[in-house]
């Protein structure tokens, strides 16, 4: 990968980190305004495709877990890529990159703790941990998949 690929993956990395501790940041109110836009537009596709009203409180609950996982699978893909980016091999950093996944998840959820209206859960951090591990795993599949199709195909295996 060029170089400045690699800081494209590493400020992608970063940015999504800084996103999701924002989130973390916004007072309940805040919040909860920003999950029901999205719910409300969720509600409607929904009544759209299928005639059905949903009502979208029946709904906030979901689309604020479904956003953990995703938020936290995108960091654990661009985590992942971006380490493979600069060290070709995630073998011997595998470790350190699910520590950081973790360390990751327990402090967005201990940030809740100083804002307005929030409280950090205990499930959440599973449901963040687990959208990490598969982000993670995702890349390192498609990592893989692309090392195999190089070697096969006679192209160098390094990533750099």
């Amino acid at each position: 990968m060029k170089k400045w690929g690699k800081f494209i993956l590493l400020f992608l990395t970063l940015a999504t980190l800084v996103f999701i501790f924002s989130n973390s940041l916004r007072t309940a109110s805040v919040s909860n305004e920003q999950s029901g836009r999205i719910t409300s537009l969720f509600s409607e596709i929904y009544r759209f495709i299928t005639g059905k009203l949903v009502p979208p409180a029946r709904l906030t609950h979901t689309v604020r877990k479904v956003a953990h996982f995703v938020e936290f699978a995108l960091l654990g893909f661009l985590g992942a890529s971006s380490a493979a980016s600069f060290f070709g091999e995630l073998r011997g950093r595998v470790y350190m990159l699910l520590f950081w996944g973790l360390i990751v998840a327990l402090l967005d959820e201990y940030l809740q703790r100083f804002s307005r209206g929030r409280s950090p859960q205990v499930s959440d951090i599973f449901l963040d941990f687990t959208g990490y591990l598969s982000g993670f795993a995702l890349a390192c599949l498609i990592t893989f998949l692309l090392k195999r199709r190089r070697s096969k195909h006679g192209v160098g295996v390094s990533l750099d």
